[in-house]
């Protein structure tokens, strides 16, 4: 319910603009997965309860995941965003060390554009009623804190899965999700349904310029995580055959809200 909305009597700054949608959360939520798409999702949280490490419960309703998130979320919305400006200048980082640097600084560049205005952005979650895992992607061969991409590197896929292989192109097959020495990225989106208030005030005197008020706003919390590659054992054909095993000391960093 937005209870006043005079934004485009003020000139916000498109930047700006952007980021004062972008909170106010996704008009329909996100698209329900289709069978084949929770079939997927099954497999491959079967691969990284079985293969990577983590406990099986992990991912379930309630779980250490759906915690996280939720306490992801409320940091974004009272402390990262919040604090975007002076946390991500140049060459800074999030003090938590838990939002992407990208990100950070998209939030910092609009809360810049409406300051220069004379413009406050604020976004007050009052509470967080349903978190829930959707879709879950997994990239094989490529880590984002390694930055190893050397330039034969390219991107293919194999049962639902995206890889990054080197050298001579060719098709991913089943072996290379166990022999992906350059470890591999997972990527999961966390629904997040919040009662919240998001509204735009003239800085010099308080005047609510536009405002929007939600029972239930529906977000899309992106987090990402690296799984490192283990040492390789030889097999019998002298192959090297290693493993996946998630990185606890890097955990899950925040790298989207609302495809934004």
């Amino acid at each position: 319910m937005a209870f006043r909305a005079a934004t485009a009597k003020i000139g916000v700054p498109a930047r700006g603009g952007q980021l004062l949608k972008l909170l106010q959360g996704q008009v329909d939520g996100a698209s329900p997965l289709g069978f084949a798409e929770r079939c997927a999702r099954r497999l491959k949280l079967h691969f990284l309860a079985g293969t990577a490490g983590l406990p099986r419960s992990y991912f379930d309703d309630g779980g250490d995941f759906a915690v996280g998130a939720r306490a992801a979320f409320g940091y974004v919305a009272s402390e990262a965003l919040p604090n975007a400006i002076t946390s991500f200048k140049e060459g800074s980082r999030d003090p938590a060390g838990v939002v992407q640097e990208a990100l950070g600084s998209s939030w910092a560049a609009a809360l810049t554009s409406l300051e220069d205005e004379g413009l406050e952005l604020a976004w007050n979650v009052e509470d967080i009623t349903a978190v829930e895992l959707n879709d879950v992607q997994l990239i094989f061969g490529m880590r984002r804190s390694a930055r190893d991409l050397v330039s034969d590197a390219f991107c293919t896929s194999f049962a639902g899965h995206k890889f990054v292989l080197r050298g001579k192109r060719r098709q991913a097959t089943a072996r290379d999700c166990f022999t992906a020495h350059h470890g591999a990225t997972v990527c999961a989106d966390a629904l997040i349904t919040a009662k919240q208030t998001v509204t735009l005030t003239h800085r010099a005197t308080g005047e609510v310029l536009a405002g929007h008020f939600e029972e239930a706003a529906h977000h899309c919390l992106r987090l990402e995580a690296e799984l490192e590659g283990t040492q390789p054992l030889e097999n019998e054909s002298g192959g090297g055959v290693g493993g996946l095993r998630f990185d606890d000391s890097r955990g899950w960093l925040i790298c989207d809200l609302n495809g934004g």
